[in-house]
């Protein structure tokens, strides 16, 4: 219809351009505004997901009154452990004794059923308790 306006001469060329230039800017404006109210939709969501993750870390807040954490452990030492594979007939380990400080990275190599070795990392920070033994 606006073609019709345009090329009949009812609707001058001036006035049609700038209909044209309107409705384009307005489409874009309202795209514009389209993908606003979308990103601020996926905010809302992302707070409401922060805010029910808060709810349950709450409780499990480090209290501020009670007993004082005890200090980091410097050292790990195992003594006198001994393991036996299910099944096998002589231990795998006997009697053995292992220290590990604190960064260290120890590795248990030997002949075993996998037949690899055992990589052992104890982070001392972590307040692991020690293995089997003492």
């Amino acid at each position: 219809m606006p073609w019709w306006l345009l090329t009949s001469g009812g609707l001058p060329m001036a006035v049609g351009g700038t209909a044209v230039v309107a409705i384009r800017t307005s489409t874009a404006r309202l795209a514009s505004l389209v993908q606003q109210m979308n990103r601020m939709h996926e905010e809302m969501l992302r707070l409401s997901d922060t805010e029910e993750a808060i709810r349950p870390a709450s409780g499990q807040a480090v209290p501020r009154t009670g007993r004082q954490l005890p200090s980091p452990v410097r050292e790990i030492q195992v003594r006198d452990v001994s393991f036996t594979y299910p099944g096998a007939a002589v231990p795998a380990l006997h009697r053995v004794e292992v220290s590990v400080r604190r960064g260290e990275v120890t590795a248990l190599v030997g002949a075993s059923p996998p037949r690899r070795g055992l990589p052992v990392r104890r982070d001392a920070d972590a307040g692991l308790p020690p293995p089997a033994g003492r």
